[in-house]
């Protein structure tokens, strides 16, 4: 009777053992799917490919909204052939949105169309908050380099008398006036009309959704006047909504 007991609590062991086992068999190989399947960090919107199913998808709260589901996305523009043109070497960064190149011989200021950045030299306002990160990125961007040039039929010279344009870096073509815009470094400066408005409103509205740059919340100073009159009012509020529309 005894040795029938013992025999049954051993087979008992031995199912239980096994119960484990193929559990823990099981666990180890959901494990390994998920690993595969989840491989990889989650890139900046949170979220990252399904390696097995090739689906994009997040982590997060199910009825969190990502950054990729609001932000504007992306739209080409057309890309500018420089065959044949004749380069500007940059001889210094003023700021964020002023350089000097050399041009004809001379060493000229140039004012990039369409953006504008936070101060860093200005007379009355002095040095702007994000000024110095903006001047940084310009710097990053152009120092040492040369410059394909381009300009505006209704943008020539400034109030200031310094010479309108759109920088293109060689040898990429790299749209500076546009780069600036699209990381958060500046906005799209549109008190005046200009050939590609609509191109920076879209970007200008993309980096603020996305907040990039000088949109961050890491700014405590975000900026307002969005159209870059010089002042804050309605005006503002219509440019965004025709941003947003226009997209």
């Amino acid at each position: 009777m005894i040795n029938h007991i013992e025999n049954i609590a051993i087979k008992e062991h031995i199912m239980n053992k096994l119960s484990f086992t193929i559990l823990l068999l099981l666990v180890l190989l959901f494990i390994a799917v998920y690993a595969y399947t989840h491989s990889g960090g989650l890139d900046e919107d949170g979220g990252h490919t399904d390696q097995a199913t090739g689906e994009y998808h997040f982590h997060g709260k199910p009825n969190a909204v990502t950054p990729t589901e609001t932000a504007v996305p992306p739209i080409p523009y057309v890309q500018e052939d420089f065959t044949g043109d004749t380069t500007y070497k940059v001889i210094r960064i003023v700021d964020g949105d002023t350089v000097i190149i050399s041009y004809e011989g001379t060493n000229t200021t140039i004012r990039l169309i369409g953006v504008d950045t936070p101060e860093t030299k200005h007379p009355d306002k002095g040095e702007e908050e994000y000024g110095a990160e903006a001047s940084e990125f310009t710097q990053n961007l152009l120092q040492g380099e040369s410059v394909y040039l381009r300009f505006d039929d209704q943008n020539t010279t400034d109030r200031y008398g310094r010479t309108l344009a759109y920088l293109y870096r060689v040898p990429d073509g790299l749209f500076v006036n546009l780069e600036i815009v699209r990381q958060g470094y500046g906005t799209a400066y549109t008190a005046f009309p200009f050939g590609f408005i609509d191109l920076f409103r879209h970007y200008n509205e993309r980096a603020r959704i996305t907040k990039k740059g000088l949109w961050s919340d890491q700014n405590n100073n975000h900026p307002a006047d969005i159209n870059g009159d010089g002042t804050v009012n309605i005006l503002d509020l219509v440019t965004v909504a025709n941003a947003i529309g226009n997209n």
